[in-house]
């Protein structure tokens, strides 16, 4: 990216995490509200959540993860999103809890 004068792409999560070696747990919104100037269109909001999937979930393999929900904010509602029943917080320390053994060559945390 840098070589061509595109450092910018380097910032985008699809481009930088194929990259990165540290495991990386990923929250995000699929319409994150500071991706967008007016959100009375539903056709944005749906587009913007079509081309974020696109860019995230395929650079999402192991030994990363990443809960991308499809609610319209920023930050303000991670406490109130549920997966399964699950917070986002519990979803990341499952996540964790697995790397960590990963880490310590199969012993339990």
């Amino acid at each position: 990216c840098a070589s061509r004068g595109l450092g910018w792409r380097c910032l985008q999560v699809g481009v930088a995490l194929p990259h990165v070696a540290t495991p990386v747990f990923l929250l995000q919104s699929a319409a994150d509200s500071w991706h967008v100037r007016n959100a009375s269109d539903p056709r944005a909001l749906t587009a913007l959540a079509a081309r974020m999937r696109e860019a995230l979930l395929p650079a999402v393999a192991w030994p990363h993860a990443a809960a991308v929900d499809a609610c319209f904010h920023h930050c303000a509602a991670w406490g109130d999103i549920r997966w399964g029943g699950e917070s986002n917080a519990e979803l990341f320390g499952r996540w964790y809890a697995a790397r960590r053994r990963e880490w310590l060559g199969g012993s339990p945390p």
